[in-house]
């Protein structure tokens, strides 16, 4: 009923005030943009679900919850979050129109995420921790629909239309509002009498006022009483029009992002034993269809470079220690979603640009569900690059996470034309 009213409130305020407001501040609606949002430093440390993300928007802030140990036997181990700043600084400035565009326009400082990481035991150690702090950010994320837009619009007309006959049949039977408009315009006809002393006009006057602010005050009570009735009367057409909202969410065209990172180890978990893991530098990128009524189709592909500082190289014979390690990552993904659940394939091969070095590659699989809004639960397997030995891939991994989203209502500006 929350989220009713939320909406109601919406769509009614505007049309009592006249006024530009924003969502968050009308009690609104929940924005459902948690759509497998990658994090930036899981990425360079080695436990993002996925290698190849979905440019995309997010919430104000995200946890990331994993557990990847022991066939889920013991308590996650990996934990992180992400955050967007410029809902944090520019949330009210931002219009609906703006971002619920039919264009695809770039703004990378509104999508611009910083994201942390912590690791506790890694491959090689237990009682490593590992540390990462990343930024990234969506050039272009996708355009809305317009034929959803439009469906969006004409919903919210109708609920206003709604709306609207309610205030009317409020104001036009309760007995208060009425004793109200007759006392207002006896005080009219008493200042339209001839002869009156200018004293009496000016009292008549300020009773006038004070009997306008009262009628005012119970136009809203009474008004706000008709949004609750027709809210109940009209819950199926208002939640039709919170799925309309989400689903201007689903934007198709190019997507482009780029991101950066960093991650360092520490062993014992103790500052003077720290040892940069690895620094990397990547773009997504890609094109998702226009979605049909059941499901979308995306086709990405991503470009790295990972630098390591220091890599032990298990050869044949001997272990090598290699310093000043670069390797380069191509790859691709097929993302299909249907509605709150996303399966997705991937594959990505490595180059490594010294000669001790083999390529590998690695094969991945992710299954996402959004349990709720700005709730998904992922659930990921496939084989790790091979990085401490020769050649072929490396131990099948497989992570299992949950995203929440927190700030996840919209804070965006709702223009009355």
């Amino acid at each position: 009923m929350k989220n009713i009213i939320g909406i109601l409130a919406i769509v009614i305020s505007p049309m009592l005030s006249g006024q530009t407001d924003t969502l968050r501040s009308l009690g609104a609606i929940d924005l459902d943009l948690l759509k497998m949002p990658s994090n930036a430093a899981f990425n360079v440390m080695g436990t993002t679900p996925s290698e190849i993300a979905m440019p995309s928007s997010a919430p104000e802030f995200v946890i990331d919850v994993q557990n990847a140990s022991d066939n889920f036997s013991s308590f996650p181990n990996n934990y992180g979050f992400s955050i967007t700043p410029y809902w944090w600084i520019h949330g009210k400035t931002l219009s609906f129109e703006d971002d619920f565009s039919t264009e695809n326009k770039m703004n990378p400082l509104r999508h611009l995420r910083v994201s942390g990481g912590i690791l506790s035991g890694t491959s090689t150690s237990m009682n490593t921790w590992r540390y990462a702090l990343g930024v990234q950010t969506g050039l272009l994320i996708g355009m809305v629909d317009s034929s959803k837009k439009a469906e969006y619009y004409n919903k919210l007309l109708g609920l206003n239309r709604v709306l609207f006959e309610a205030s009317e049949k409020v104001l036009k039977t309760v007995p208060r509002y009425q004793a109200s408009e007759k006392k207002i315009n006896d005080i009219l006809n008493r200042m339209q009498i001839e002869g009156i002393s200018i004293e009496e006009r000016e009292a008549l006057i300020a009773e006038l006022g004070i009997a306008q602010k009262e009628q005012k005050q119970l136009m809203n009570d009474l008004k706000r009483e008709s949004i609750i009735r027709a809210g109940e009367m009209q819950a199926k057409d208002s939640l039709d029009l919170y799925e309309s909202f989400n689903a201007m969410s689903v934007r198709y065209g190019w997507k482009w992002d780029v991101g950066l990172a960093t991650a360092y180890d520490l062993s014992n978990n103790k500052l003077d034993s720290s040892q940069m893991y690895r620094s990397g530098v990547w773009t997504n990128f890609g094109y998702s269809l226009k979605a049909t009524a059941k499901h979308q189709l995306s086709f990405l592909g991503a470009l790295r470079y990972y630098f390591y500082d220091k890599v032990i190289y298990a050869t044949d014979a001997n272990n090598l220690l290699i310093e000043n390690l670069g390797v380069v990552d191509a790859g691709a993904r097929v993302v299909l979603t249907a509605k709150k659940l996303s399966v997705s394939v991937e594959g990505l091969y490595r180059m490594s640009m010294v000669e001790e070095v083999e390529n590998s590659y690695k094969l991945n699989g992710l299954i996402n569900y959004s349990f709720s809004s700005n709730r998904s639960v992922y659930f990921s397997f496939g084989n790790a690059f091979n990085e401490t030995s020769v050649g072929g891939p490396g131990q099948v991994s497989v992570y299992i996470g949950l995203n929440l989203g927190f700030g996840g209502k919209s804070d965006i500006e709702y223009k009355v034309k």
